[in-house]
C-alpha cells in the first residue's frame, strides 16, 4: 500500500505480492528500484518527525483504504463510501498533525534538519492566531517531484477542525480531499505495526473505516445567527431543558450508530431553523433528524429494536411498510425526536412517507451531499447549504 498507493497492489497475485514484500524487507529495493521511491520518501519524512518526537498521522485516503481488510472495504461500500475520495494527485501524500506538534516541525531547527535530508520546506499562506502567536494551518515537504502536505488540526469544542487551504490550483498544497475547511470527530494516533511486530514509524487514525466515511462529509459550514431568537415556547420545557435533551439525543445517536458506521443529520424543520438562524428550535419544538440505511446490506438495521433498551431515548411510534422502515419517533424526557429513514445506494437517496390517506409517497434526493457543522458543541452532519432541492 505504501509502495503502490494508487496501483492495484492489493489485487496482485499472492506470489507476486509476497516477492515484492520480501524485496522491501531485505533492503534490495532501494538499490534495484523495484519499489516506487514514494515508499522511501514517506519513510524519510516519518523518521524526521520521529527525531523531533512528533507523530504525524497518515490521512491519504487511497493508502488507508488499501490497508483495510476485504470485509472492511465491503462495509465501507455498503455504507456508500464515495470512490472519488480515493483519487488524489500522483506523487503526493497527506498527513495530519495536532496544532501543538505542528509548532515543532515548523521551527527553524526542524526545517534545517529537513534540508539535510533533501527536503524543501514550504509554508502555506494560511495562518491562525493562537495563544499569542501565528500558527501555520498547513505546510509541505518536497523532494524532487514528491510532496508531503501536512494538515494542521485545531481542537475546537468536542472535535478537530482545520481551515481550508488558501492556495491556487497549481500549488503543491492541494490535496483535493482536504482543500476546504473540515471537521472530524476526535481521534487518536495509533502506531502502525508490521506483521513481524516491528514498528513502522507510521501512525494512523484510531478508526480508519470511520475516518474514511467522515472524509466525504467533513466539509465544515460555520453558522452565524442573523438575529437573537427566542424561538418557540414549549408547554412544559424551558429553552435550556430543550437544548440539554437535544444534546443527549445527539450523543446517544452517535453512540448507537457509530459501531455500525451509520450516519444521521439534521432534517425537516430542525434543518430549516438551523439554516435560517442557527436555531434548531426556531421552527419546531421537536427534534428532526434523518438516518441513512443502505439497501444493499446483507442484514437490516431495525431502528426500533436498537433503542428498545436505551436509557435516554424511548421509542413511542414506529412505522414500517414491508421491509422498509419509514419513520421512528423517540422521546427524551419530554422532547420528541422524529427520525426519517433514508435509503441510499451509490446513485441516489430516497425515503417513503405516507400522505393523508395513508398511501405511500417516494421522495428522491439525487446527489445529496452532507457537510458538517457545530450544534451545541457537537459535530453534526447536515445537507450542504448548496443543496437547493431541499
Amino acid at each position: 500500500c505504501l509502495t503502490h498507493p494508487r496501483k492495484p497492489f492489493c489485487l496482485m497475485p499472492a506470489k507476486k505480492r509476497e516477492k515484492l514484500l520480501k524485496s522491501i524487507s531485505s533492503g534490495e529495493v532501494r538499490e534495484s528500484g523495484v519499489v516506487h521511491p514514494f515508499y522511501w520518501f514517506i519513510k524519510d519524512f516519518v523518521d524526521l518527525a520521529k527525531y523531533f518526537k512528533v507523530a504525524p498521522i497518515l490521512l491519504e485516503p487511497s493508502i488507508l483504504f488499501c490497508m483495510l481488510s476485504t470485509l472492511q472495504k465491503y462495509l465501507l461500500f455498503t455504507n456508500n463510501l464515495q470512490t472519488k475520495i480515493l483519487h488524489g494527485p500522483p506523487h503526493h501524500v497527506t498527513f495530519g498533525i495536532l496544532e501543538r506538534e505542528s509548532r515543532i516541525l515548523t521551527k527553524e531547527t526542524s526545517v534545517n534538519r529537513s534540508a539535510t535530508l533533501g527536503f524543501e520546506f514550504s509554508r502555506s499562506r494560511g495562518q491562525l492566531y493562537q495563544n499569542g502567536e501565528f500558527v501555520d494551518t498547513s505546510f509541505s515537504f518536497s523532494r524532487r517531484n514528491l510532496t508531503v502536505t501536512v494538515i494542521v488540526f485545531f481542537e475546537r469544542e468536542t472535535f478537530y477542525w482545520h481551515p481550508g487551504l488558501l492556495e491556487n490550483k497549481s500549488s503543491a498544497f492541494l490535496p483535493l480531499q482536504f482543500a476546504r475547511s473540515q471537521a472530524y470527530e476526535n481521534f487518536t494516533a495509533v502506531p502502525f505495526i508490521l506483521e513481524d511486530g516491528r514498528q513502522s514509524g507510521l501512525h494512523l487514525p484510531s478508526e480508519v473505516t470511520h475516518f474514511l466515511l467522515q472524509v466525504q462529509n467533513s466539509e465544515f459550514e460555520e453558522c452565524w445567527p442573523l438575529s437573537v431568537s427566542e424561538g418557540l415556547s414549549h408547554p412544559t420545557l424551558s429553552r435550556e431543558q430543550l437544548f440539554k435533551r437535544a444534546l443527549i439525543t445527539i450523543q446517544e445517536m452517535k453512540s448507537v450508530l457509530r459501531p455500525l458506521l451509520g450516519a444521521f443529520w439534521l432534517w425537516n424543520d430542525t434543518l430549516s431553523g438551523w439554516n435560517d438562524n442557527c436555531d434548531i428550535f426556531q421552527k419546531t419544538l421537536d427534534f428532526h433528524i434523518a438516518v441513512a440505511l443502505p439497501v444493499s446490506a446483507d442484514w437490516k438495521m431495525d431502528l426500533n429494536s436498537m433503542f428498545m433498551n436505551n436509557e435516554y431515548l424511548r421509542p413511542v411510534e414506529y412505522d414500517k411498510w414491508d421491509d422498509f422502515q419509514l419513520h421512528l419517533t423517540l422521546d427524551c424526557y419530554g422532547l420528541r425526536i422524529h427520525i426519517t429513514v433514508i435509503y441510499a445506494d451509490h446513485e441516489t437517496m430516497w425515503n417513503y412517507e405516507r400522505d393523508r390517506t395513508g398511501n405511500l409517497i417516494k421522495n428522491n434526493y439525487p446527489n445529496l451531499q452532507l457537510c458538517s457543522t457545530s450544534v451545541l458543541g457537537q459535530l453534526v452532519h447536515k445537507p450542504c447549504s448548496n443543496q437547493a432541492a431541499l
